[in-house]
């Protein structure tokens, strides 16, 4: 019995000792465990720092943003008052050029007030109309209505049929600008009456003589004389003229005959 007795508590402590290895085992498992806990948290850790300074990172960028983001706002609103002040100075232009309009919508209204008491008047009171051409007596008469593109014939026709100054001679002048010293080669340089009474003159006839139409006249008289090879009295002829074309026409040396100087708003070349 004792034997046996003795093969119990060996056995039992057997079995404390297989318990206590298992006890060694798992603490060792258990220290390993946290170990690897540890540095796995270790490198959590790290990571959630390496997010924080992330999200720093990313803080830093949106106040970043919100800043640039303020300063667009700023020079948007800038741009804006800006934009705003030039529209109000176009709107400003645009009622000048509407007051402009106004004026010359008005200017154009007083013109063709003035140009029908002019036809009237001419009806009326002008049935025998003289204006003396270059000294020398040459009138133009009963010219009415006959304004427009039959004026420059009814002047010719007058001019050759007065008979107050002697033998009259009157035919239309054309010449080819064989060089193109006027127009383009070969084309026609038309002057309305060459005048023939002893002297000579280049008579040029307009509805209404701007400063344009005078200089015109006198390269076309130049261009006349340096082809013909003599020289000419040179006359203008027209019912209204702006006074600037009448004080051209005579720093030109261009005999002048108006009934009616307007003032305009023009450019001499």
């Amino acid at each position: 019995m004792r034997a046996d007795f003795e093969r119990r508590f060996e056995e039992v402590d057997r079995r404390f000792e297989a318990a206590d290895r298992r006890f060694e085992a798992i603490v060792e498992e258990m220290r390993a465990m946290r170990a690897d806990f540890e540095r796995r948290f270790e490198e959590v850790d790290r990571r959630f720092e390496a997010v924080d300074r992330r999200f720093e990172a990313a803080d830093r960028r949106f106040e970043a943003i919100v800043e640039e983001m303020r300063a667009m706002r700023a020079d948007f609103e800038r741009r804006f008052e800006e934009v705003d002040r030039r529209f109000e100075a176009v709107d400003r232009r645009f009622e000048a050029a509407d007051r402009r309009f106004e004026a010359i919508v008005e200017e154009l209204r007083t013109l063709r007030s003035d140009f029908e008491q002019w036809v009237r008047f001419s009806q009326q009171e002008f049935a025998a109309l003289r204006v003396r051409v270059a000294e020398m007596g040459i009138g133009l008469g009963s010219l009415g209505l006959r304004m427009g593109q039959g004026l420059e014939e009814v002047i010719r026709q007058v001019i050759e049929s007065f008979s107050g100054a002697g033998p009259l001679k009157a035919a239309r002048l054309v010449l080819i600008d064989e060089a193109g010293e006027l127009y383009q080669p070969g084309a026609r340089v038309e002057i309305d009456a060459l005048v023939t009474d002893g002297r000579r003159f280049l008579v040029e006839v307009k509805n209404y003589a701007k400063t344009d139409e005078v200089w015109a006249f006198h390269r076309k008289a130049r261009f006349a004389e340096a082809k013909l090879g003599e020289t000419f009295e040179k006359v203008l002829i027209a019912p209204a003229a702006t006074a600037s074309a009448v004080a051209l026409a005579k720093q030109l040396g261009i005999i002048c005959y108006t009934f009616r100087s307007v003032e305009s708003r023009e450019t001499s070349e």
